[in-house]
């Protein structure tokens, strides 16, 4: 075959995602204990056939077991189960356009969270950028990007976890930002 056909395939213009992209960096896939949510651990089937009311009900459970007094390791794990919801176009369109996505940004800039929560927070903010098809012009006032790049801008923050993640979840948005049409954007 001709040399333009051996450096370059098709499979090359194809867009390929920042988040659990297994060519950037290998990460294990976290492991979280049902038992010990305090919240029933639903299937996305589940959580895709809840009616309003009963999903409004889980969420606000899940909101107050990541941003209420719980100890660090019980956030930690609802956010690992809440990450295995984030895949989901459906549920990536409701979790970012909800509070949800608030209080994690909220957290991801607080400075006295331990740097393995925030790698978790920032996980499950670039699955939701990367899953999602819709998000609300609100989130651009949340300081969704503001937080992001003070994590990364932070002199004190050694944790290299952290920033790479959160670089990755910026990343996406920057991706989404940049693939909307004007009359999305307004």
């Amino acid at each position: 075959p001709p040399t333009e056909q051996l450096l370059f395939h098709l499979s090359d213009t194809y867009v390929k995602p920042i988040m659990m992209n297994n060519r950037i960096e290998k990460i294990p896939e976290p492991k979280y204990t049902p038992d010990e949510l305090p919240f029933p651990a639903h299937s996305l089937a589940t959580i895709n056939s809840l009616s309003q009311k009963e999903l409004e009900g889980f969420l606000t459970q899940v909101y107050r077991a990541i941003g209420g007094h719980t100890k660090i390791i019980d956030k930690y794990n609802s956010l690992i189960y809440f990450q295995t919801l984030c895949c989901d176009t459906q549920a990536a369109n409701l979790f970012i356009n909800s509070s949800l996505m608030t209080l994690f940004i909220k957290m991801v800039h607080n400075p006295t969270h331990p740097p393995n929560l925030k790698v978790q927070l920032c996980m499950a903010m670039g699955l939701l950028v990367r899953h999602a098809t819709f998000i609300n012009s609100d989130l651009s006032n949340s300081g969704f990007i503001d937080a992001c790049v003070s994590v990364l801008q932070d002199p004190n923050g050694k944790d290299r976890k952290v920033k790479r993640r959160c670089a990755a979840c910026l990343g996406e948005l920057l991706f989404y930002i940049a693939t909307q049409s004007a009359e999305d954007r307004a």
